[in-house]
């Protein structure tokens, strides 16, 4: 109560002073209170936000990096994808040149034909047939034949011209008899089928390799008879030029490739033609 009427006689003045040293005084108390705390939850607080803007910038590289990454392996994807369909592509094209399972008798047919003008006899052709992977076979031939040893070189050349996927993985060449010019061949012939392949015939009207002519045979003595052969040959004229050239020899008209016996007519020039039995090769001469 004393302090309370303290307050009440003083004057109007005094009274103004005096609240505003409560102010102050009161003011200096909250400062002190809440003032001096601030900039330490200012401080805290900016740390927060810097905080969560570095997750930010991280999060948004780690998101395009991660895209970065997935764009990459799209590309992969899409490289392995297209190495793939070539894959197919090729395997597809290869599939095209294997003849079909279904035209084995055909086969038999082109390879026995194939040997047509070269003095071959057959003695036997055994086949075999196994089962590979999924839609393939295999076909084995074991062959048995006789011929001249020219006629047997340029059958395996007009073999090999029959299709990529046929080999011959074994083959044995010996003398029918001493001294004599034939030969005894036996040999395994292996090729590839496919059951749903091309059609063999295709291949049938090919026109078949140059005829190779050779120099030496094994089964020939190599101190041959000193014997002009072109005298065997009457040369009456020549008509044409290049690749339609004609000859008229023993009275028969004869082309590039035709046979006179076991001879061959492997060219013909403006005045002369050459002939081959695959073992001597001789030239006769127009006499004009």
């Amino acid at each position: 109560m004393g302090q309370l009427g303290f307050i009440k006689r003083m004057g109007k003045r005094e009274k103004l002073l005096l609240a505003a040293l409560v102010i102050v005084v009161g003011g200096s108390l909250i400062y002190r209170a809440v003032g001096q705390g601030f900039p330490s939850r200012q401080n805290k607080a900016k740390g927060a936000l810097q905080k969560v803007m570095d997750d930010k910038a991280k999060a948004s590289s780690d998101l395009e990096e991660a895209r970065a990454q997935d764009r990459a392996q799209q590309k992969e994807l899409a490289d392995l994808q297209k190495n793939y369909d070539n894959t197919l592509k090729e395997i597809a094209s290869y599939e095209e040149k294997i003849p079909a399972a279904g035209s084995i008798t055909q086969l038999l047919g082109e390879i026995t034909r194939r040997s047509e003008g070269l003095g071959m006899d057959f003695e036997s052709i055994r086949q075999n047939i196994e089962r590979e992977k999924e839609g393939y076979l295999r076909l084995k031939l074991d062959m048995k034949f006789s011929g001249p040893y020219s006629g047997v070189v340029n059958y395996l050349n007009r073999l090999n011209n029959l299709s990529d996927y046929l080999s011959v993985f074994d083959i044995e060449i010996s003398q029918t008899k001493e001294g004599a010019p034939r030969a005894k061949t036996n040999m395994e012939l292996s090729m590839l089928l496919l059951e749903k392949g091309m059609d063999l015939t295709i291949k049938e009207k090919e026109t078949p390799p140059t005829p190779l002519v050779l120099k030496i045979d094994p089964f020939v003595s190599k101190k041959p008879e000193n014997k002009d052969r072109s005298k065997e040959f009457k040369l009456s004229g020549i008509t044409g030029a290049g690749k339609e050239s004609t000859a008229i020899i023993n009275d028969e008209v004869v082309r590039t490739g035709a046979k006179l016996g076991e001879w061959q007519v492997i060219q013909i020039v403006s005045d002369a033609v050459t002939l081959s039995n695959g073992i001597e090769t001789v030239t006769v001469t127009l006499n004009r």
